[in-house]
């Protein structure tokens, strides 16, 4: 929107971009109505460090090109699986769980035509962090219980892991 192409992770999910991750720079978009609107803009510096994250971990997995090295980015996330959600390195700074990155084990796990034993209790994390008012809620405490709002960019990942791309579900059947 507002000319923004290209604008980070999102295109790898859909194989519009490849790896390395690169940094980003958040720029200001436009201003509207008393707000400022940014995004952010990929630069050419590659990021350093992303293995500490599960987000950055599923989103490799389904990103390489090379099958086996896809399937290890996964197995290195599913080591921060802790039953409760990704205890990566935001999960210790924050002392809260991100739903999305529930969707996207899901997504990777499809990607990869992998059944590995967790998916079953990350899917019903999932469901349970749906708001009764429709979209998903985008953290939730060690607890189980939801923190914060529904939003946009975390019901689509919940979807997307539920449901698929119907390119997928076309493949599948």
């Amino acid at each position: 929107a507002r000319g923004v192409t290209r604008s980070g992770k999102i295109e790898m999910l859909f194989g519009e971009a490849g790896l390395p991750f690169h940094r980003y720079d958040l720029r200001e978009v436009a201003k509207d109505s008393g707000f400022t609107i940014r995004t952010e803009v990929t630069t050419e510096e590659k990021t350093t460090g992303w293995e500490a994250y599960a987000d950055l971990l599923l989103i490799a997995a389904v990103a390489e090109k090379d099958p086996a090295a896809g399937k290890a980015h996964f197995a290195a996330a599913m080591k921060m699986w802790d039953g409760t959600g990704f205890a990566d390195e935001v999960v210790k700074k924050q002392g809260h769980y991100a739903t999305y990155k529930l969707g996207l084990a899901l997504h990777a796990a499809r990607h990869l035509g992998l059944n590995v034993p967790e998916l079953d209790a990350i899917r019903k994390r999932l469901l349970s962090l749906q708001d009764a008012r429709g979209g998903w809620i985008t953290d939730y405490k060690p607890d189980g219980r939801p923190r914060g709002l529904a939003n946009v960019e975390t019901t689509c990942l919940a979807i997307l892991g539920l449901v698929g791309l119907p390119s997928a579900r076309a493949k599948a059947t």
